[in-house]
């Protein structure tokens, strides 16, 4: 059903710009819009922009941050390279928006013919989002800027121009057009001030998030091409501290079971691991509440020294485990309680007949991880304890957990560590693939958020028209003498175009300010939240430099295309008209 959609959409938009070309086909007689220019404009756009779009997609895959920028240049030349073709006029407004949703409907029937995944936090989906709206603003961007560029001079902020413009923003002769330009001013500046502050709350959940998985499961994991655990050929540890970015490494045991109080039980994950290194890879180890792991260490040894069992030998103590919060919670017990562990794959034979394996547990301590899933499922005990529950091996592991220098580097860190261990039969997992799906979404939430709240900006935006278009009726006599003094249409557009960057720029700079002041605030003060919905104290935020960068860019790029149309209709104006009116 959904491929038939695809389809009859795709079909629908191609259907409806060609009834669209040749309607202006039949009008091109009576208009400057020129159907053949505007077909190969598009042709050429559609090409450009499909490349383009593959290397984004590919850059999007994989992570990567450079190929988006170089792209959105490549749209930006394409709009200057339209306006400095001497037969297109002296701007293709018309024909560079239809050529635009031509390319666009191009790309959509590419895709409708390819096998691209189309999952709801795929690549493909945060490229259609962002898309289409980037290459309009690019492009109408290079658009106006090759048409200052043609035969003017270029851009300056030191011209006559700057100072006519700066004189028309500023006179006091009509209080109406102040107020409405005061108004423009603080719709942009809230907006992007509020397109700040929104980020840094997402970056800030997405960070925190990252931190408590990375915490309970490290940044690397190293296990077998089956999954089903493997017998480790001496110590790797010495082999993965050799590679360059490893900072600890420790193997582990893991496996379904049930835990059971005397008075509750619940499902869980027990992971078997060496106490005296897991700390360094596991920093959820670190976040005891109660408790500690010294008696996990103290087995760990009692182990190593075990001495020779005898006919009258004392019965061994109970296995010590570290539990979550939430778990201690949900079986009421404490520090020093007992538990039961309950095997659902495991069997011992009983005068009854077989019953699920279970053998007791001595809390040693509690952890908090500020995480739900961790807290109410994960149990820790010593490796040797987990073989001996299991029925595993003096060597057999589930796996390797690593802690690396820099987690957005572990995948090159990965090849390095199977290298070195010179194994085929493993392989490597980052924190990133493990998780994939929930780091997709998540990235997916902030470009639809980032998309949504740019439209504030956006909206914002329509106010800068309406005080241009204001300035140039009330401005009508001055640009008809500033034509009649020999003044040129790029000349005029420039006059208008500074006012619209005065009123946005200055709009954005305050904005920008105010919200990174915000977000300062709240990282040293804090906002405190409901600690038992959201496992969090306090509000967490985050901003970095990238994102004040793409929201200030975004913001100027805007306010320039919503600039642009009120100053050329300044720029069209014809001098007599403006002397009769004037």
């Amino acid at each position: 059903m959904s491929q038939t959609f695809t389809w009859f959409a795709v079909f629908a938009l191609i259907a409806a710009n060609i009834a669209g070309l040749l309607f202006w086909c039949r009008r091109a007689t009576h208009s400057e819009f020129r159907a053949p220019t505007a077909l190969r404009m598009g042709l050429a756009l559609a090409l450009a922009t499909s490349c383009g779009a593959i290397i984004i997609y590919e850059s999007l895959s994989r992570g990567g941050s450079i190929e988006p920028l170089v792209a959105c240049a490549g749209l930006i030349t394409a709009g200057i390279a339209v306006t400095l073709q001497p037969s297109n006029g002296p701007i293709a407004s018309a024909e560079f928006a239809w050529a635009q949703s031509l390319a666009l409907q191009v790309g959509f029937l590419l895709f409708a013919l390819s096998s691209v995944e189309a999952g709801i936090a795929s690549p493909f989906v945060r490229l259609l989002i962002v898309g289409p709206a980037a290459m309009i603003a690019f492009g109408y961007f290079g658009l106006s800027l090759g048409y200052l560029l043609r035969g003017s001079g270029g851009m300056t902020m030191t011209g006559y121009e700057s100072f006519i413009g700066r004189r028309f923003l500023l006179t006091r002769s009509s209080p109406s057009l102040s107020l409405v330009t005061t108004i423009s001013t603080v719709g942009v500046g809230l907006g992007v001030w509020l397109v700040l502050v929104s980020l840094a709350v997402l970056s800030g959940f997405e960070n925190d998030l990252r931190t408590k998985i990375i915490g309970a499961n490290g940044h690397l994991l190293i296990q077998a091409k089956s999954g089903d655990g493997f017998e480790m050929s001496g110590d790797p540890g010495p082999k993965l501290a050799r590679v360059e970015g490893v900072l600890a490494s420790t193997p582990f045991i893991q496996g379904e079971v049930a835990l059971a109080s005397r008075s509750n039980f619940s499902g869980g994950v027990l992971m078997g691991i060496d106490p005296e290194t897991a700390p360094e890879v596991l920093t959820v180890l670190k976040a005891l509440t109660s408790g500690s792991l010294a008696p996990l260490q103290s087995e760990a040894r009692a182990v190593h020294e075990e001495a020779p069992a005898t006919e009258f030998a004392a019965p061994k103590p109970p296995p010590q485990v570290v539990i979550g919060a939430e778990l201690a919670r949900a079986l009421s017990v404490r520090v020093g309680d007992t538990i039961r562990v309950i095997s659902p794959s495991l069997q011992t034979l009983t005068p009854l007949g077989p019953t699920p394996k279970s053998q007791g547990l001595r809390v040693a301590a509690v952890f908090s991880s500020k995480m739900y899933e961790y807290d109410s499922r994960y149990a820790y005990m010593t490796l040797g304890a987990a073989r001996s529950f299991f029925e595993r091996g003096d060597k057999w592991v589930t796996g390797l957990q690593l802690q690396t220098h820099n987690p957005d580097q572990v995948a090159a860190i990965g090849s390095q560590c199977l290298n070195a261990l010179n194994d085929p039969e493993l392989t490597a997992l980052d924190w990133r693939s493990r998780n994939q799906t929930l780091f997709s979404a998540l990235e997916l939430e902030r470009v639809v958020a980032f998309v949504v709240l740019v439209f504030i900006i956006l909206v914002a935006s329509f106010s800068i028209v309406t005080t241009l278009a204001m300035s140039v009726i009330e401005k009508r006599k001055e640009i008809a003498i500033l034509k009649t003094m020999g003044s040129r249409d790029q000349d005029i557009l420039k006059v208008f175009l500074i006012q619209g960057l005065l009123i946005g720029g200055f709009g954005t700079l305050a904005g920008a300010v105010a919200g990174v002041v915000t977000v300062a605030l709240l990282g040293s003060f804090g906002l405190p939240i409901p600690s038992d919905v959201y496992y969090l104290d306090s509000l967490p935020v985050h901003l970095g430099t990238v994102d004040i960068v793409l929201v200030v860019l975004a913001a100027l790029l805007i306010v320039w295309d919503f600039a642009v149309f009120p100053a050329l209709e300044a720029a069209r104006l014809q001098p007599i008209e403006g002397l009769r009116e004037g």
